[in-house]
């Protein structure tokens, strides 16, 4: 144990816990066993400074060493003894920081979920098979990988049993020092998924076994994988009927035309119907996302530009003239 856990993360007696956090997350990132492989110098500083860590995190454990030294650390220590002078130092005792902190250094929170079966400490782990955790992770794809469907490869990182101790936690009679106690180290696996087609955002995809592994013999958990979609430039999605728009002139919505409309497949001509009217839309059937056995239709919103009507000379301004005439007699 240190015997100063203030001077071993470069801390004040008054520091506030996030300066101490932030001492710590510094020192740990620098120590930490997968960025020294071979270094038992820095192993025994980041220990040390985990240490340290789990003294000052811990709103007992402070004041205890702040009133008692590192004696008030000692297991079977009595605080009403040692104030009255009858309780002596026992030795150093053992202690760890909480590894959930550390491999927020690694990334937006834990690599390693928050199911059952995660890391907890450098204490020896519980006797007795052991479930795997869930792992719960996001992938990012465009809207038309959504659409259509795809199989992608990614690299994730996942609880794996301890190759040292074989995932039991133990070395000898200590920890093992590979896993630190938990029976499991950090592992980066490749694994290719399909998406099928269809996906919308938020959908969820379980993968059996793909999370942490278990232990003792327990089953492996499973890796829960969010889909995020990417929005399209100008496509998008009502269930499984995808909107395109489209903008014509007045004469065109008139007459009626063939629009140039943007689908998955790149600009398509869809007939749009004399008499256009704002808000209508014009379904073409069988052209929207396929999920579940069923394929939805493409919605072309259609709008009226007036700007887009062309000049007029004389004599077409004469047709356009009794045409207006003859519509407004009927």
């Amino acid at each position: 144990m240190p015997l100063d856990p203030y001077k071993t993360l470069g801390v004040s007696r008054t520091a506030t816990a996030d300066e101490i956090k932030k001492a710590y997350r510094k020192l740990a990132r620098s120590y930490h066993p997968d960025h020294n492989p071979d270094n038992a110098a820095a192993e025994e500083k980041f220990k040390a400074v985990s240490t340290a860590y789990e003294i000052l995190s811990d709103d007992d454990k402070r004041a205890r060493f702040d009133k008692f030294g590192a004696a008030g650390l000692q297991e079977g220590f009595d605080p009403r003894a040692a104030a009255a002078g009858r309780q002596a130092p026992r030795g150093p005792g053992p202690g760890s920081a909480d590894l959930k902190d550390l491999f927020d250094l690694f990334g937006a929170g834990s690599p390693f979920g928050g199911g059952g079966g995660g890391f907890g400490g450098f204490a020896p782990r519980a006797k007795g098979p052991t479930p795997g955790s869930q792992l719960d992770l996001k992938i990012r794809i465009r809207f038309d990988q959504a659409a259509r469907g795809l199989t992608t490869k990614f690299q994730y990182e996942r609880p794996t049993a301890c190759p040292a101790c074989s995932g039991r936690g133990i070395s000898g009679n200590a920890a093992c020092s590979r896993c630190r106690g938990q029976g499991l180290i950090a592992e980066s696996k490749s694994l290719s998924v399909n998406i099928p087609s269809g996906a919308d955002n938020g959908d969820k995809l379980r993968i059996k076994g793909k999370g942490g592994d278990g232990i003792g013999g327990a089953a492996p958990g499973d890796l829960m994988l969010e889909v995020q979609v990417e929005p399209h430039r100008t496509l998008r999605r009502e269930g499984i009927s995808l909107i395109s728009t489209a903008t014509i002139g007045p004469i065109d919505a008139l007459l009626g035309c063939d629009a140039s409309v943007e689908t998955l497949d790149g600009l398509t001509p869809v007939p749009i119907p004399p008499g256009h009217s704002a808000g209508h839309r014009v379904r073409v059937p069988g052209k929207g996302v396929t999920r579940g056995g069923k394929t939805g239709d493409l919605l072309v919103e259609v709008t009226v530009d007036a700007s887009r009507q062309p000049l007029l000379d004389l004599e077409a301004r004469a047709l356009a003239e009794k045409l207006r005439d003859l519509v407004t007699k009927r």
